[in-house]
Parts: C-alpha cells; sequence; structure tokens
C-alpha cells in the first residue's frame, strides 16, 4: 500500500454484515424454538390437565353409578328391617299399626316406630346410608350432596312392596376439578316372602304363627284315571304290581293302608284284594270285593308311578293326583287374592284389600292362605269345624260354611266366593272332589 493512502475496509464491512445476519437468523431461530418448546410444554400441560379431568370424571360417574345401585340395595336391607320391627312390635304388643305405610316410612328415615327408637333401625335407616355415602367420597376427594324426595314405600303385587322416590345426586371435586348433578328415580321392589303373616298372631291370641311362602305351582289337583268304581273313596300310597307278580302281592306289608294298581285284579285272589285299602285295575275286579275300587282303568300301570299318593274315588270312577292341594292346606301356603288383605292390610289388622292401597297400583295385591285347624287345636285354640279355611274368611265374625273335600283332613272346608275372575272350588280344583 503507498504511504499516506487509506485502510480498505470493504472487506471487514461486508464480513461483518454477514455475521450480523447469521446473528439475526441465529436469534430467530433460537425464539423460534424457544416459542415451539414452550407451546409444546403448554399443549402438554393442557394435555396432562385434560387427561386428569378426564380421569376424575369417569371416577365421578363411576361413583354415580355406584350410588344408584347402592341405594336399590340400601333400599331394600332397609325396608326388610322396618317390616321385622313393625311385626315384631305386633306380635309382642297384640295391636295392628294405624297406617303401616306411614310406619314403614317412619322406620327408614328416622328408626323410630310411633316416635320411638327402634335398635334394630340404629344405623340402619336412609340418613345413614347417606351419611356413610358421604364418607366414602370425603376420602376420594368428592363432596357429594344426596336428597331423596317424595320417599313412599306402597304396594307393588302380592308378592312384594316397592320403595319410590326422586333422588338428586350432586357430586363436585374438592379441588374444583369437576362435577355432577343428576336426578334418579328410586323404584325398587322388596319381596314379602319369608316374613310372618300378622293375621295369624293377631287372631289366635298370639299363639299361631304362618310364614308367607308363595305357592309355585297352578294346578292343585290332577285328574289320573278316569273310568268306572264302585261307591265310596279312600286316599292312600299307591304300589303298582302286575296280578302276575303274586308273590310280591302278598309280601306288600300294611296292606290296608295301601292302595293296588294292577293289570287284572280278577287274577288275584279275593281275601288278598280286601286286605288292600283300595284297589285301580286295567281291567275287572272280582265280584265280591268289598274295598273301593276303580276297573277298566286303561294304562293305570303305565300312568301311574309306584309310591305316588292316590284320591281312588269309587263314586265317581276316578283317580286323582292330590298332594299339592294337600301340601298347600296343610303347610298355610300363599295365593294371589282378589279380596284378602294385602301385607300391608295385614299389618294394620284388616282381613280384606283395602281401597286405599288397591289404589295404588295396577297389579292384584291381595293374599290368601288355608288356615289349618288341626294345628289351632294343637295350640288349644277352638276351631270353626264348618267354617272355610280360606284365612280370611276364616278369622272373618260372619259364618262363611264351606265343602268338605276327599282327601283332605275332616276339619278342613272351602267356599266357592269369587276371586280372581273364578271361584275358590275351580281355582283349587276341589269341584269335582266337593263332600
Amino acid at each position: 500500500m503507498a504511504m499516506g493512502a487509506k485502510p480498505d475496509k470493504s472487506f471487514d464491512v461486508g464480513k461483518m454484515k454477514k455475521g450480523i445476519m447469521f446473528s439475526l437468523i441465529l436469534i430467530s431461530l433460537t425464539i423460534t424454538l424457544l416459542s415451539m418448546i414452550e407451546i409444546q410444554k403448554g399443549l402438554v400441560h393442557h394435555k396432562r390437565e385434560q387427561i386428569s379431568i378426564e380421569a376424575r370424571l369417569n371416577d365421578m360417574y363411576k361413583m354415580y353409578e355406584g350410588i344408584v345401585r347402592d341405594v336399590n340395595k340400601a333400599s331394600d336391607i332397609i325396608t326388610k328391617r322396618a317390616i321385622s320391627v313393625c311385626i315384631s312390635s305386633i306380635v309382642s304388643e297384640g295391636v295392628s299399626l294405624n297406617n303401616s305405610q306411614e310406619s314403614l316410612a317412619e322406620l327408614a328415615w328416622n328408626g323410630t316406630l310411633h316416635s320411638t327408637p327402634q335398635s334394630l333401625m340404629e344405623n340402619n335407616t336412609l340418613p345413614d346410608w347417606i351419611a356413610q355415602i358421604k364418607n366414602v367420597g370425603d376420602t376420594k376427594g368428592y363432596n357429594i350432596n344426596i336428597i331423596i324426595t317424595n320417599f313412599e314405600v306402597k304396594p307393588y303385587d302380592s308378592w312384594n312392596l316397592v320403595t319410590t322416590g326422586v333422588m338428586n345426586i350432586n357430586i363436585s371435586d374438592k379441588g374444583g376439578t369437576a362435577s355432577l348433578n343428576r336426578d334418579e328415580t328410586l323404584n325398587h321392589l322388596t319381596s314379602i316372602e319369608g316374613f310372618e303373616d300378622p293375621t295369624y298372631p293377631l287372631n289366635t291370641i298370639g299363639r299361631a304363627t304362618n310364614l308367607i311362602a308363595k305357592a309355585g305351582y297352578e294346578n292343585y289337583t290332577e285328574l289320573l284315571i278316569d273310568s268306572m268304581g264302585n261307591s265310596n273313596w279312600v286316599y292312600g300310597q299307591g304300589v303298582v304290581i302286575p296280578a302276575s307278580s303274586m308273590a310280591e302281592i302278598l309280601n306288600v306289608p300294611d296292606k290296608d293302608e295301601k292302595i293296588l294298581v294292577t293289570d287284572d285284579a280278577s287274577l288275584i285272589p279275593l281275601p288278598t284284594v280286601n286286605q288292600f285299602l283300595g284297589i285301580v285295575s286295567e281291567e275287572t275286579v272280582s265280584p265280591g270285593a268289598t274295598n273301593t275300587y276303580v276297573y277298566n282303568a286303561s294304562g293305570a300301570t303305565v300312568l301311574i308311578e309306584n309310591s305316588t299318593n292316590l284320591l281312588v274315588d269309587g263314586d265317581k270312577g276316578r283317580v286323582w293326583f292330590i298332594d299339592t292341594l294337600k301340601n298347600h292346606t296343610e303347610n298355610s301356603v300363599y295365593y294371589t287374592s282378589t279380596v284378602g288383605a294385602s301385607f300391608l292390610d295385614r299389618l294394620e289388622g284388616s282381613l280384606e284389600v283395602q281401597e286405599k292401597y288397591a289404589n295404588q297400583t295396577n297389579y292384584t295385591i291381595g293374599l290368601e292362605s288355608f288356615v289349618n285347624k288341626v294345628y289351632l287345636l294343637l295350640l288349644d285354640l277352638d276351631i270353626k269345624n264348618q267354617q272355610t279355611n280360606i284365612d280370611y274368611l276364616y278369622f272373618s265374625n260372619d259364618v262363611i260354611n264351606g265343602y268338605a273335600v276327599k282327601g283332605l283332613d275332616p276339619t278342613f272346608r272351602i267356599d266357592n266366593i269369587t276371586s280372581l275372575g273364578s271361584t275358590h272350588h275351580a281355582i283349587y280344583g276341589v269341584s269335582e272332589l266337593l263332600i
């Protein structure tokens, strides 16, 4: 370079410009990258919050479903306890309830009967159940509020009561994350089967008891043979033996309690025939037979199983199976009735269905059983010999005589009053068996 000449800075300036440009680009990229990182962090945080809220909502909804499910279980348990308290009070005091519907609701809510606390209901009322649910929610970080309104215990049908009401459930997260508020209808059936029927102790100075058991059948009697016979009727255990098996016939124990079912009784010596309580013969019976018999009973040895109890009705030449009816009457099993008192009626000492309960449902709610007069005699109670055995009529102050039935206990009587659009004779299959 010549002496005194100025240095050439063009290269340095260009380089500087490039450096500045590069720095600006680097700064811009850094800012963009940092912004993207922050955005990503925000998105991740938001996603986590969303997942957390969704998880909380799912848990909250599961809790809601559990509450709805549990209120039905709680209602069933509480109502059954309330029923037990009512029956215990009736049996011990010998006094029926004034209003069974109100008493059951009082017990379910307050644990009291006529304002008196009942030990069986201690910590077993609906408010107690609500308090337990609140405690469970508290441990999981939820505020739970449950309000049940319009709670009632009503008749549903002959075999069930129904607890009804409107339930408002509010669940909120203590951290304010989410909340759930819904109304749910309470509508749960509680069976009365297995409970004691208050009608019996109330009408037998507290001596007789009877548990409510539903008849699990429709046909009470079955006609097995329709043929020809001689006079009278007998009931006993059938033994099915062909006439050719004479040794087996001769060895039948307690012949005077057995009914011989055979192919041809005329082939059996008359003295042996007359030792049996009764005879059912597919062919004939020798002249001179003195017991009750049915003959020309085609297919009897096939239709009748050995050891089956039989009613041989010589008067009409028929053979019946009546054990279903016998068991029903002797065990005082229950059947639906359009007139006989419902369970709520029975708690109040009523013998017939009251309109106030019948109007609360579209179903038949009445019940009827057969009073076992032999059982009452064993309890040293006077019995009404000619009165029908159907409970709500037997315990009535009215005189309602009935008919005796072949094969049943001599004290048994049945009326022919209308029920369920039919008559008692038809319902219980005794129209052809009356004495």
